[in-house]
């Protein structure tokens, strides 16, 4: 309980300071301004993309200065972030998907959020797949020059496991 009040605490301090400081940085100039929409149309394809490539994408869809915020720990660099997540997202029996339903962009148009649901899904020996875990997300994003955008902090929480 404690644990997850901390890690709230935490992730809503990071997310109101990573919001202060995109609001100074300029808008990028020659693209149009980005809507919530698009927001969570990158967030779907960052899914997609894992979805079909594994732990190669989720590292080419991070700053390279992003970071994941896992309990007890920040995970920082594409070597941490590979240890970290390759077992879970490299596994052929495996997948990792989530949905946004949120998205905020800071009115400088450079910086975002999404929040959204995860699962953890295995597929059985039989071809039926089962459901080993859900949670949420938060995702932080920033606005590259091309108008593209790269995660600078993810971090999530697992539903407590239900009660027999």
């Amino acid at each position: 309980m404690i644990h997850r009040r901390l890690a709230r605490s935490a992730t809503r301090l990071a997310v109101i300071a990573l919001l202060a400081t995109g609001c100074t940085v300029h808008v990028n100039r020659g693209h149009a301004a980005p809507t919530p929409e698009d927001l969570k149309a990158a967030d779907r394809a960052f899914a997609a993309d894992v979805a079909r490539e594994g732990t190669a994408a989720w590292l080419r869809w991070f700053d390279p200065h992003g970071v994941q915020l896992v309990p007890g720990a920040v995970v920082r660099g594409d070597s941490a972030r590979r240890a970290l997540m390759s077992g879970l997202l490299d596994d052929p029996h495996l997948k990792l998907v989530w949905e946004p339903d949120t998205a905020v962009i800071a009115a400088s148009g450079d910086i975002g959020y999404t929040i959204g649901r995860s699962q953890v899904r295995q597929t059985n020996a039989d071809g039926s797949v089962t459901v080993r875990s859900t949670g949420r997300y938060l995702t932080i994003w920033r606005r590259q020059p091309d108008g593209s955008w790269k995660v600078e902090l993810d971090t999530g929480n697992t539903d407590p496991k239900p009660k027999p």
